[in-house]
């Protein structure tokens, strides 16, 4: 199993297809934001909005980061908790 990156802290950049919005329909349209990890689990990374976060549609899109020896780029399955 690999071990996720500890980027607690960091800023990353997500790339995703998703709607902007609940109520919109303007799915399949390439956007990018900013994130802040708030923590790192075994298997998941927890996010806050710094603007950005990610929304429905967006799984599976690239998130990346950098933590102090390389860039890591990770998974994105948005879990609401």
């Amino acid at each position: 199993t690999a071990v996720l990156p500890d980027l607690t802290g960091t800023d990353v950049r997500m790339v995703g297809f998703g709607i902007t919005a609940i109520t919109a329909i303007d799915t399949g349209t390439r956007l990018t934001g900013t994130a802040r990890v708030t923590g790192v689990g075994t298997d998941d990374i927890r996010m806050e909005p710094a603007p950005s976060m990610s929304c429905h549609g967006d799984s599976g899109g690239p998130v990346a980061g950098r933590d102090a020896s390389a860039k890591a780029r990770l998974p994105l399955s948005p879990a609401r908790r």
